[in-house]
């Protein structure tokens, strides 16, 4: 007796059954026949991720000339709010990122301390795009004088601050060219490329201006002992989304000048302070937008002595609004956003409006106290440094 097995193809089953009988056998084998071309073509463990990885290179010493120790980038996507939010710490030139198919909205800002840390200001509304700014804390350790006790001042910015605005789009196409997979049995990612696939250049802006003030005085020089001064009208901060000076606006403090005798001249001299501000407020950056009204510089000057009514102080106030300029190179009218560019701003107070100071008495006994009036500084020339009394 033979006892091998029978062997049975599909085709030999067909001859000895029904159709109907060997339908289900012959799908059983289709479907093991795709099973395994299927798997030829692509693991069952692989997934595909719609992310495409993107290089944001910041160049801070163009315009801005500052290298911070870390920054910030704010990601908006698709509209108003905050998508993410990112600390740049080991690397502030350049950052990779993950991101799906939109268009986002980026604010880039330099950040030497946690946020909350700087001293003269504070971010708020991070989380809107279109609502994020800097604003300017208030001044609240000086001692006000008789002069000043009325002024609320807001702090200068004394850190540099600096800003990059842009916004792009990553397409359904640029995350197609790009494939990011997860390997579930291992539950890691594996990228397929090293570097970013796309790259976008951002140039980080100033966002501070300098105020150059300068005094003439054209009488009585020698009766100055010290001065202090403040303006108003300039913006208390920025909008991070726009780049622009924010409406609101405040008073600042000037009280550290220096004092320069005219050379040949025992009468005159100059004044001179420089202060950091943030610019005209939006809308105010061209002087023939300005009213002389809108800045109002205030002066104190500190007598060596009494005046002859008795005072030790002068005061005077200014409309400087359309004596404010921004400097240019070339000194020709420029745009809105040209002017932006320039962080320097002056103000001259000079001829028939340069302020004259009282004479005092130095052999007055009544001047003695605190003051010596028969010492002049300023007889050996020079810069003199001075002011906050």
């Amino acid at each position: 007796m033979n006892s091998r097995r029978p062997f049975f193809s599909i085709a030999s089953i067909a001859s000895i059954a029904p159709i109907a009988s060997i339908a289900p056998i012959v799908a059983i084998a289709a479907i093991l026949s795709l099973a395994t071309t299927s798997c030829e073509r692509r693991p069952l463990e692989v997934y595909y991720e719609g992310t495409t990885q993107v290089r944001i290179n910041t160049d801070w010493t163009t315009d801005f000339h500052h290298e911070p120790e870390r920054s910030t980038i704010l990601l908006y996507k698709d509209g108003d709010a905050l998508f993410r939010s990112i600390v740049c710490e080991t690397d502030i030139h350049h950052q990779d990122v993950f991101l799906e198919p939109g268009t986002y909205k980026l604010i880039i800002f330099n950040e030497t301390s946690d946020i909350d840390e700087f001293p003269s200001l504070r971010f708020e509304n991070l989380s809107s795009h279109q609502n994020a700014a800097v604003r300017a804390k208030p001044i609240t350790t000086r001692a006000r004088r008789s002069w000043d006790a009325d002024v609320s001042y807001m702090c200068d910015p004394l850190e540099p601050i600096g800003c990059a605005v842009d916004t792009f789009a990553i397409t359904q196409e640029m995350v197609e060219e790009y494939f990011r997979f997860i390997d579930y049995r291992r539950r890691h990612d594996v990228q397929r490329y090293d570097t970013a696939h796309f790259e976008f250049n951002e140039v980080v802006e100033p966002m501070t201006t300098v105020l150059h003030a300068r005094i003439l005085i054209k009488k009585n020089f020698s009766s100055l002992r010290s001065m202090e001064a403040n303006i108003s009208g300039f913006a208390d901060g920025f909008y991070l989304s726009r780049v622009d000076r924010t409406l609101e606006t405040g008073v600042l403090l000037l009280d550290n000048w220096t004092a320069k005798p005219i050379e040949g001249s025992d009468d005159q001299g100059w004044v001179t302070a420089d202060i950091d501000t943030y610019g005209m407020p939006f809308g105010k950056e061209l002087v023939a937008n300005r009213d002389s009204t809108d800045n109002v510089l205030n002066l104190a000057f500190l007598l060596k002595g009494k005046d002859e009514q008795g005072e030790r102080i002068k005061t005077l106030s200014y409309n400087v609004g359309k004596r404010i300029r921004y400097l240019t190179p070339s000194g020709d009218a420029l745009s809105k956003a040209e002017l932006l560019k320039h962080i320097e701003v002056e103000i001259i107070i000079d001829g028939d409006d340069a302020p004259d100071l009282p004479p005092i008495d130095p052999d007055d006994p009544s001047n003695a106290s605190g003051f010596d009036a028969k010492v002049d500084d300023w007889e050996d020339g020079g810069t003199f440094e001075f002011g906050g009394f």
